[in-house]
């Protein structure tokens, strides 16, 4: 009887488990703007121009792996074209390492010169699948496009901190001698805990179904 039983309930399972997909949910997987209004940020940033590029880390947040959807820069531009290039970079022994995304960049927000910034940032989003494994550390790298560019990559307003990078023209990765990072986020999203469950009550069924043959 207990046989028939669990014959008849784990294909029921392996359905649930696998053949229902729950929606995905957006969150935040790293910010360091200021709250309300959204995207604050200090008046002075990171200089890019075309041989130096700056880098700022994050790590992943959770305990997943993300689907990256979005990420906002403030970055602005003083002179030049009003252009730049951004790449989202694996780490390498605490360096950026290779590129997973990359971003060209035109129209930058103008410098401000303010004592406060707020809201302006350019923001992307990756046309193919990326994913972001919780726990890892990443890299933003910002680059200027042309020899007559100024950027800025403007500081955070919340403390947040790290240890950032410039790239010299001789390709060297050099500690910026402050640890005030670059302010931007990243955005994700990940499975919906139902749908975590769901797999996880298919995989126990396949296990069920796999010690049922072995008995017969």
């Amino acid at each position: 009887m207990i046989t028939l039983n669990l014959r008849t309930l784990i294909p029921g399972l392996i359905i649930a488990g696998f053949g229902v997909v729950g929606d995905a949910h957006g969150t935040t997987i790293f910010n360091n703007f200021g709250p309300d209004p959204a995207h604050l940020y200090d008046s002075t940033g990171w200089g890019i121009q075309e041989m130096q590029k700056q880098a700022m880390p994050f790590t992943a947040l959770g305990n997943w792996v993300w689907t990256l959807t979005q990420i906002d820069v403030a970055l602005q531009s003083d002179i030049g074209e009003r252009s730049a290039i951004l790449t989202l970079n694996s780490d390498n022994s605490g360096l950026p390492g290779g590129v997973l995304a990359t971003w060209n960049l035109s129209g930058l927000p103008l410098f401000d010169h303010l004592s406060d910034s707020c809201c302006l940032v350019v923001t992307v989003s990756p046309s193919s699948a990326v994913s972001l494994y919780s726990g890892q550390n990443y890299w933003l790298v910002a680059s200027a496009v042309g020899i007559t560019e100024l950027d800025y990559w403007m500081l955070n307003n919340t403390g947040s901190t790290g240890n950032s990078f410039l790239q010299n023209d001789l390709g060297q990765w050099i500690q910026n001698p402050l640890p005030t990072l670059g302010a931007f986020d990243v955005q994700g999203v990940a499975p919906e805990p139902e749908s975590l469950l769901l797999i996880s009550i298919g995989v126990l069924a396949l296990g069920g179904l796999r010690i049922l043959k072995a008995s017969r």
